[in-house]
């Protein structure tokens, strides 16, 4: 997951400041509102998601690291869409 937020992350905040009047600060504090929003709300709407990843892991991770691996990027990339 971390992979596709790094890949598909910068774009998205740099298409954002340029279009947010306010600038980079503007941007950049409602990137990590929306994610700690999204930190309690995405156990909730994705809990499929998360079982999926407590019974199959990605080969050579542990559960416990899917699943916080799954939730920290979802929570980052859904912000990042968001704004």
């Amino acid at each position: 997951m971390i992979w596709v937020v790094l890949l598909f992350g910068p774009p998205l905040i740099i298409a954002a400041i340029m279009l947010s009047p306010q600038g980079f600060a503007y941007t950049v504090n409602a990137v990590v509102g929306y994610a700690g929003i999204l930190l309690l709300l995405l156990p909730i709407a994705a809990w499929p998601l998360f079982l999926i990843q407590a019974v199959a892991p990605p080969p050579g991770q542990s559960r416990l690291w899917a699943i916080i691996s799954t939730w920290i990027g979802g929570a980052a990339l859904v912000s990042l869409v968001m704004n």
